[in-house]
Order: structure tokens, then sequence, then C-alpha cells
């Protein structure tokens, strides 16, 4: 019965939003109970598809829960670096948006809403050009580039500081230090996305660059070649910095005197206004900067700046590719990400009340958890403190409804023949307020913001069916969404979150709480050091997990607890248990916990080293997490001693 049921819930998915009007209740067809049925049955059938049934839960319960997910979901047989849950919402996610901006306009479309229909659409009908006169043009706005024009440049009418400001100002394009604002008067300054990202190939970068120079700006092909070779030594000089200070964070007032060798004012007082705070995000690569700066003929550093713009405008589909109207949905959404995201959480809004509603009961976890004998290795002060944290933080839905589209796009005018003016239109007009992506939007995982200490989730989130749905038993919504949520939670109270309160650095935390946390942060460098292919020694992440789920868990039993009240016992348990599953209710939560961290990555084709990434891999993050819960071993019958239930646990949440 897997495979037809199975292939029920990929229909169930792909069509929920389709088999009724975009704005009507989208979870209409899961109250019928024939419907209900269906999905619970599909469900189902998708979580044991998923398990190896043979292996043993209490000595590998990521192989357990996922041992054939890799069969199903084969990231090199579907040619991609890696497949998981994320992937999988981020598809169907670029999926609506697809469906979305193809929809003929209709009553529910704003004019705003038009404006972004008619940008995906110029980006699907674009024709083949050099755009060498436009891109000319782009560049006279702010000077001239001296490969351009020769012994005609003037260094004297030429300072990289403003330059780059006003390019910045006008169309959100940063090249040498990357200079955006939040929406609570913060500017935030930290190196820009370069050229070279690595691995990139050298000769292969200096190649296209001396291509663009030729084809779109006309340069004769000798003197392409020699500034391709110009600017690429000066970005390896640029990202040449010294290994110490390399991750310092500074932030301080404007009006304050000290800060590091660089004309912030000059700065931002051409990009922006209403600034009060700079946050810089590296101190070292500011001092580096200014000592490459005078180092280097002023000459190669315009040629960089205008390069830079220049590559900035040609962010053009592949015209023969088949992937065409998926590449101009990415296009879209990078160049207008807030107002496609509100068009999606205007056609999916119901749904955010689910999310809200999951965050309130994970807050209230910790709140009981804080003063708890669990926590009483936290002194008093410290806890009233956090619980202070606790109360003003908040959790973002990033529907972007405060903002006002219809001014933000006053004189846009879009149209749905001309691309690259329409990219020229967009960068101008959303660069009036240019924001960070990194204080602001998440875009597949919830994020917690330090310095404004709340969590960002993504509209991506409201697709039901991926993780939960009214249908399902309310475990599998507590051990996703509640753990996505309960994990960002406890960023706040560990690691970098016991040094930053109202948005200042501030160590918060008394001495002797914060020796008992770093105590028991040494149990879960042990612990997690002793796994394969475990070389950081940053135990954020995997706290987070920790704690994150635990306050998963305290959340579902407690809705239990009140659940069983209204329903009555018999109906709440049937409600919590899924047909040919033979799983309890809490073995459902950790089942779903499991598999929502299932993966299958194609080693062959990484291009960075999975040392570069954050968190563990899938397999640490299930066996580690779980290890560290009694009820986890309770729930499978695990003798103490076994792999899942280590005799020495690690716990701080």
């Amino acid at each position: 019965m897997r495979g037809p049921f199975l292939f029920l819930l990929n229909f169930l998915v792909l069509h929920a939003d389709n088999v009724q009007a975009s704005f009507s209740n989208e979870d209409d067809q899961e109250h019928t109970p024939y419907m209900r049925q269906l999905f619970r049955l599909a469900k189902a059938a998708e979580i044991k598809s998923f398990m190896n049934t043979t292996a043993d839960p209490c000595s590998n319960f990521y192989e357990f829960a996922c041992g054939n997910y890799k069969y199903i979901n084969p990231a090199r047989a579907l040619e991609v670096v890696s497949t998981g849950s994320i992937e999988t919402l981020q598809k169907g996610f670029k999926r609506k948006l697809q469906e979305m901006l193809s929809t003929p306009q209709h009553g529910h479309d704003t004019p705003e809403d038009v404006q972004v229909k008619r940008f995906y659409e110029s980006c699907t009908r674009l024709t083949f050009n050099t755009f060498e006169q436009q891109l000319k043009e782009l560049i006279s706005e702010f000077g001239s580039m001296p490969v351009l024009v020769g012994n005609f440049w003037r260094e004297e009418d030429f300072h990289w500081l403003e330059t780059s400001g006003r390019i910045g100002h006008r169309y959100g394009v940063s090249a040498i230090i990357e200079a955006l604002s939040s929406d609570e008067g913060t500017a935030v300054l930290s190196p820009p996305k370069f050229i070279l990202e690595p691995p990139a190939d050298y000769m292969r970068e200096r190649d296209r660059i001396a291509v663009i120079l030729k084809r779109n700006l006309g340069v004769e092909s000798r003197l392409a070649e020699q500034t391709a070779r110009e600017l690429l030594e000066f970005e390896e000089t640029l990202g040449r910095m010294p290994e110490d200070g390399k991750s310092q964070v500074k932030a301080f007032r404007v009006e304050e005197e000290h800060q590091p060798l660089l004309d912030v004012h000059r700065l931002l007082n051409v990009t922006f206004v209403g600034v009060q705070t700079i946050l810089v995000e590296n101190l070292a690569y500011t001092r580096h900067l200014n000592e490459v700066i005078k180092n280097f003929p002023q000459r190669t550093v315009a040629n960089y700046i205008f390069y830079y713009l220049v590559k900035n405008f040609l962010d053009f589909p592949w015209r023969t590719s088949p992937n065409l109207k998926k590449e101009c949905v990415d296009l879209t959404r990078k160049h207008i990400p807030r107002s496609l995201d509100n068009m999606f959480y205007r056609r999916h809004k119901k749904a955010a009340s689910d999310i809200r509603d999951i965050w309130h009961q994970i807050k209230d976890a910790f709140n009981r958890t804080l003063f708890s004998p669990h926590l009483n290795w936290i002194q008093n002060s410290t806890q009233k403190t956090a619980y202070a944290k606790l109360q003003k933080m908040t959790l973002n839905l990033l529907n972007y409804e405060a903002i006002n589209f219809t001014q933000k796009f006053e004189g846009l005018n879009l149209t749905s023949s001309n691309y690259f003016e329409n990219l020229r239109r967009v960068k101008q007009i959303l660069a009036v307020r240019r924001t960070s992506d990194k204080i602001l939007d998440s875009y597949y995982s919830p994020a917690y913001i330090l310095f404004h200490n709340k969590i960002n989730m993504p509209v991506a989130y409201l697709q039901r069916y991926y993780f939960w749905a009214d249908a399902y038993p309310k475990a599998l919504k507590f051990g996703t969404l509640g753990f996505f949520i309960g994990h960002e939670l406890v960023h706040g109270f560990s690691s970098d979150g016991l040094g930053y309160l109202d948005g200042d650095t501030y160590n918060w935390w008394d001495r002797r709480s914060h020796k008992n946390y770093m105590e028991r942060e040494v149990c879960y460098k042990k612990q997690y050091g002793g796994y394969p292919d475990m070389e950081t020694t940053d135990q954020t992440e995997n706290i987070a997990d920790n704690g994150g789920l635990s306050l998963a868990l305290a959340a579902y039993k407690e809705w239990s607890e009140r659940q069983k009240k209204v329903d009555g016992t018999r109906i709440h348990l049937e409600n919590e248990q899924l047909p040919s599953l033979n799983f309890t209710s809490k073995q459902l939560f950790f089942l779903s916990f499991a598999q929502k961290l299932c993966q299958d990555i194609d080693y062959a084709s990484l291009a960075v080293p999975l040392t570069s990434e954050l968190h563990a891999s899938g397999y640490i993050r299930v066996i580690g997490t779980l290890s560290n819960l009694d009820e986890f071993s309770q729930e499978f019958n695990c003798s103490k001693g076994s792999s899942m239930n280590p005799k020495q646990k690690c716990t701080i949440y």
C-alpha cells in the first residue's frame, strides 16, 4: 500500500492550493472525514517509506527513522547537491510562487502585485542583447570607468568611498564594503560578496570578467584580459585578511568617536538617512581594507567598483534553459523579495495563526522551565533577567504587512517586455531603503536575530502538508515546527545570546551561573566531539537542538493534557495516532523530528566542504539530541548504556 498512498500525498500537496479559489479557506478539504482520513493515510505511508524498520531504534535512531530516505530521494540521481525536508519545502514554495506569478491578473491582485507579475513576465520574454549602451549609460551616472576612457580618466575626480556610497544609494550595489540598514535604524557594515566566491576557479573567473568587458562593454581583447587580471589581484588582496580578528563584531553609535579606520560618516551620509547605530561585522576587514586601498592604483579600484556594478546588472536567466520560468522565479524573488513574500502571505495567511499559536506554547514552556528545579544551577537574579528577555522576544513572520507597497512602488511603472529597464527601476526604487537580509530576511530556515531579540519565520512555512496539517496528529506539528521555533528561541539564551540584552552587548549572566553554563557546555563538546566528521568545537547549534527539542516536547505534553480534557482520553489518543503505524503519540513526535532531518548528500558534487556548515549532519543532530532525552529512551524501551541511552547525558535547557 505504500506506493499508492505516497503518490496520493504528493498529489494532495501539489494540488491542495488549486482545488479551491486562491483566497478561500485552504484547509477546507481536510474537514470532511473522508479527506481527513486520506491525508492521514498518505502521511503514514510517507513516514513508513522513509524508515528502515529492520534497524534497532536504540542502536541508531537515524537509521531507523531515515534509513530508506536516500533511496527515495537520492541527491545524485536527482542531480542536486542534497535532498532533505528544507529542500522539499523550498521546492514546493518555488512551485507555488511560479503558479502565482503565471496566473493572469485578477481582482485579488493589488496594483503592486501586477508590477511584480510584469517583472516576472519580462524575464520570461527576454531576448539576447549585450546591453552595451545601457551599461555605459549606467556607469556614466557615477563618473567614468578607466578601462573605457583610457588617458581621459582623472584620478582627482574619483573617491572610492563616495563613488561606492552613491552607487549603493541609487541601486543598492555594494563593492568593496557592504552597507545595509535595518528598519530599526541600524547600519550594517560588512565585507561584500566577492567575485571570487569559493570554490571559484581563478582562471575561469578571469576569463569570465574578460568576456564581459569585451562583449558587454566593447573593451579591446588584450586590455580586457589585463584588466581582468588586475581586478582579481585586487580582490584576492582584499580577501587576504589576517587570521586574527576575523570574527570581531563591534556595535557603536554614529556619534561615537571610536570607529574603525574608515570614514563611515562619509559613506553613510551618501547612502542612508536616519541611521543611529553602526554594526561593523568584521573589524579586521575594515582595517585591512584601508591598507589595500592605499597600496593599489586608484584606476584599478575604480575599474573594480564599476565592474561590480555592471556584473550586478547582468543578472539574466539562460535564454535556452529548460528551467527558464524557474530561474525567473528566483530572479523575481531576488530583486523584489518582500513584495513577493507578501503576495504569498496574503494567499496563505490562515496558516499564520497556527505558527503564532505554537510560538506562544513554546514560549510558555520556556517560561515554566526557567524557574523549574531543572534550572536551579542558574542564580535567581539571572533567571529574572532571562525571564524579562523572554517576554520581550518576538516571533516575526516575514509577511511585510507593515510595508506600504503602494508608496514604495510609486512611480515604478514596470512593463512586460523590457527586463533590463525593469531591473534598473527596481534596483533604484528599492535601494531607497536598503535592508540587510542578515537582519530582517530569512529564506527557508527560521533565524534568531541576536541584536533585535526576535525570531524571523519565512512565509514558506505557511505551506501545509510538508511538516504539519490539521488532519495530522499534533505530535508532528510540535516535533517539526515546534522544534524549529524552540531551536531559535534557545539561541537567545546560549553562547552569543548570553552577551546581548536589549540590542546591546552586555554580559547579563552572573559569574556563578555563567561558570555553571560553561561546565555543562563541556559535556556537549565531549559528546559531539566523539562523532565522526564533527570537527567544530562550537556547540551553539547543538545546544539549540537539544534545548529546542526539549521545549517542543514540554509544550506538546502540556497541550496534550489540556486536549484530553476537551476530547476525552480515547478520542484524543485516536487523533494523535496514524493509521497503519503502530506508534504512540510521543513516538510519532520523535519520528517527525528525526525525519525532518533526513537527508542525502552527493559528496562528489559538494562545492564547499561540510565543515563550513553551521549545523552538524542530520545523522549527528538526530542521534546527538535524542540520546540526551530520557523520555525518548523510555518511549522506545532503550536499555541503559545502549547507544541511544548512554549513562552520561548532557543537558542545559
